[in-house]
């Protein structure tokens, strides 16, 4: 008698793998973390601007000269099948302080509630506007950030006790400026509990001349049962209409958290203006 070619046994385990993989999709084994409507993120933003203290007319110091506090927030609004999601981003500002030069001591505070929004494709894993990195993606030695990786890559620099630090480092010899982007990610849900924009001087022998600091408050990524908060009272600063188009946020040195250096201009041109 011929043996069969099979063994029954074998045979009924390739039919349940066969029936498990045809009904995968519809399962939740191995199913890729990613970014989904309703996802948000809020943090605490603080802005630092230093400028040149003359102690003398040979020596000066670096000394900040104005803080700029903000929210930032930024929610996931639709999804789409091709890995995509639609960002919804706005950049609330509240407060504004003026430092002496001298003392180092607040001189003026302008209070601005005003808003900045922007609404913009991005990646639903690894996205360019929302501090989040899919933990599929973690402890990569290098990472790119934004659609079609847009962004020059981040470095992995150290990874201890379930975190996982990335940097961005960028010399602009035309602009004089030295720009570093760091961010610390918690390996457990990929959420970036704190992250770090720094721009530093060239001609002052690389001093720091803005530092930006960004700082987890809420996120329902990190906690199921939080929710967004409302901001009442803040007027727009200007609007970006929404574009169904991808956004690189690299352009000219500018990455994610730089874009907001560039607002605070904005801002601080636009308080210039109401007080004269």
């Amino acid at each position: 008698m011929t043996p069969p070619l099979v063994k029954p046994y074998i045979a009924l385990a390739l039919v349940a793998l066969v029936v498990v993989l045809a009904f995968s999709p519809l399962l939740n084994f191995g199913q890729t973390a990613q970014l989904r409507p309703g996802d948000f993120e809020v943090y605490n933003v603080t802005m630092t601007y230093y400028a040149a203290y003359y102690v003398t007319n040979t020596s000066y110091e670096l000394v900040p000269y104005s803080i700029v506090h903000a929210f930032y927030f930024i929610n996931v609004t639709k999804a789409f099948s091709n890995g995509t999601v639609l960002l919804n981003f706005t950049e609330y500002f509240y407060e504004t302080e003026f430092l002496n030069l001298t003392t180092g001591k607040v001189e003026k505070t302008f209070y601005n509630y005003t808003y900045v929004n922007i609404t913009t494709l991005d990646n639903a894993t690894v996205p360019g506007m929302m501090y989040y990195i899919a933990p599929q993606y973690l402890g990569k030695d290098s990472i790119r950030r934004g659609l079609g990786g847009a962004n020059p890559p981040m470095v992995l620099t150290s990874s201890s006790n379930g975190t996982y630090v990335y940097e961005w480092q960028n010399e602009n010899q035309a602009l004089g400026v030295k720009l570093a982007f760091i961010i610390y990610v918690n390996g457990t849900n990929g959420v970036v509990y704190r992250a770090e924009s720094l721009q530093y001087s060239l001609p002052y022998n690389g001093s720091l001349i803005f530092n930006a600091t960004y700082v987890l408050w809420k996120s329902n990524l990190a906690n199921p049962n939080a929710t967004p908060p409302h901001f009442e009272g803040y007027k727009p600063l200007y609007l970006v209409k929404a574009r169904i188009v991808p956004v690189k946020l690299i352009l000219a040195g500018i990455i994610g958290a730089g874009i907001i250096a560039i607002l605070v201009i904005i801002l601080f041109w636009y308080n210039r203006k109401k007080t004269k």
